[in-house]
């Protein structure tokens, strides 16, 4: 049987059922190693690169669930977001009444794509809102390393929300301060390690 080939293509998010658990096999591919998976109860396969294969098992995917993988590309540096949509190991649940979406008191904060310091260099401003100066091309290192941390802390806080709706588990948000404590914990934790 000629199984299908998955492709990961920029921005649009991918839908597949894993066939066996979230590591994949190692393989050797064209540019290095990736990792191959069987999925859509054997119908399909897909070769991911070593970051795609950190990212599902991050998300906790296991045999049998069914993930979104979404690809997604930041100048050089190429990202992917892997979001489980179902667990294996769960009964179908009933449908949830509905929730009545409570208004937020800031403006909601987009969802981005994870920032990964060790492929990405430090968010560049957006042209719209600064135009560019000699002093914003000197900008120093402890400022980067704030700033990688704070778009962490807004990327885990928009996930952990993400996460906590897809398991009914009710209206959990995150103010500014929410994510001003977590982007400093983790700029301390960077610093005490020597990062």
């Amino acid at each position: 049987m000629q199984r299908e080939v998955v492709k990961l293509s920029t921005d649009i998010p991918v839908t597949v059922l894993l066939d066996r658990g979230p590591e994949g096999f190692e393989r050797e591919g064209k540019f290095g190693v990736d990792y191959q998976y069987t999925v859509n109860r054997d119908a399909g396969i897909m070769w991911l690169p070593r970051q795609a294969r950190d990212a599902v098992i991050r998300s906790g995917a296991q045999a049998g669930d069914e993930v979104e993988i979404l690809k997604q590309q930041h100048g050089n540096a190429t990202t992917y977001r892997v979001r489980r949509l179902s667990d294996a190991a769960e009964a179908p649940a009933p449908a949830p009444k509905p929730v009545p979406a409570k208004p937020r008191a800031a403006t909601p904060i987009p969802a981005r794509a994870y920032y990964q310091p060790e492929t990405a260099a430090a968010p560049a401003p957006r042209q719209a809102e600064t135009q560019p100066t000699e002093a914003a091309a000197e900008v120093h290192p402890i400022t980067r390393r704030l700033m990688s941390c704070l778009c962490s802390a807004i990327d885990a806080c928009s996930e952990a929300e993400t996460y906590a709706r897809s398991k009914h588990f009710g209206d959990l948000e995150f103010t500014s301060e929410d994510i001003r404590a977590a982007a400093l914990t983790i700029f301390i934790n960077l610093s005490r390690e020597g990062r």
